[in-house]
């Protein structure tokens, strides 16, 4: 599949016991989103800042366009409904009703845009429960990030993975997507561009708003420096909620240890590490003298 970024490579952390069973079976887990630890993953909605009055105005003006303005505008659709009817409006409409037939239409325009809320609220609902039937890879950019360490890898005394990304196999991590933060939720419009959308003068890409979805949280997690993978199962079962992909073993560039690892489960982990992925380098952990920063030092 063809690249979409240009990083050459991600980390990933782990509990101690995710860790070995990566490093023995050479996998990967993805979840779905309804096991992660924010409430709002993929939950979000799309929201639209509409006026009524000012949709109503609008979409009159597109119908207007449509059915009486000197020419056919550009945007005029064969395949819409809605174009459909205004052509008949404009083949059978005299011109003193034509005012009246337009003033007509103002109460379901108006309708509409009281109704758009709801109308998302459902959509998006709908859009929710698709997205998180998926199942998600998270990763981050930088390994020297002590809240990361504590939040995913047990207080220290987990484990992070170096995970290449391969030019040479077609593997997920080369469209892998970088999250967006944000305090708001995605606004897909304001009267005007919503009347646009729903006269079919200007149609907003709703697919491609929906999959932005995935790739969007709130800004206290801006932290994480997140990318993400997502796997869409729309067909299958539930079942467990995650899977356990099989992954190339140089896949796997380098295993780094918790600073706070006990030297058992280090040395188990090490052991494990070269019976079952010779070829990955290995960190251990250490607290700087200097800064707030973990420092790293390679056993192998």
């Amino acid at each position: 599949m063809p690249r979409t970024h240009d990083r050459d490579s991600f980390y990933k952390l782990a509990t101690r016991e995710v860790a070995k069973i990566v490093i023995e079976h050479k996998t990967i887990r993805w979840r779905t989103p309804l096991q992660f630890n924010d409430p709002f993953d993929t939950q979000t909605r799309l929201v639209a800042n509409v006026e009524p009055e000012k949709y109503a105005d609008r979409f009159i003006q597109r119908i207007e366009e449509l059915a009486f303005g000197e020419e056919v505008p550009a945007y005029y659709d064969p395949a819409s409904t809605l174009h459909q009817q205004a052509m008949v409006m404009r083949r059978r409409t005299p011109m003193w009703q034509r005012r009246e037939a337009l003033d007509s239409l103002r109460p379901g325009a108006l309708q509409s845009a009281q109704r758009l809320a709801a109308t998302l609220g459902e959509f998006s609902d709908e859009l929710a429960a698709h997205l998180q039937h998926g199942r998600v890879f998270c990763m981050t950019e930088n390994v020297n990030n002590v809240v990361m360490w504590t939040h995913y890898a047990e207080n220290h005394e987990g484990v992070a993975f170096k995970l290449r990304v391969l030019e040479d196999i077609d593997h997920p991590f080369l469209i892998a997507r970088p999250v967006s933060y944000s305090d708001e939720y995605i606004c897909i419009g304001d009267s005007l561009r919503m009347a646009d959308h729903f006269s079919r003068a200007a149609p907003i890409d709703l697919a491609a708003l929906a999959w932005e979805l995935v790739y969007l949280k709130h800004s206290d997690w801006n932290y994480e420096r997140e990318w993400r993978c997502y796997w869409p199962l729309l067909h299958e079962p539930v079942g467990t909620g995650f899977i356990d992909p099989a992954q190339d073993p140089r896949i796997f560039e380098a295993i780094y240890l918790g600073c706070r690892m006990s030297e058992k489960d280090r040395a188990e982990i090490v052991d494990l590490a070269a019976r079952c992925l010779p070829n990955s380098e290995i960190f251990i952990a250490k607290k700087s003298t200097t800064s707030f920063d973990l420092m790293f030092e390679r056993i192998r």
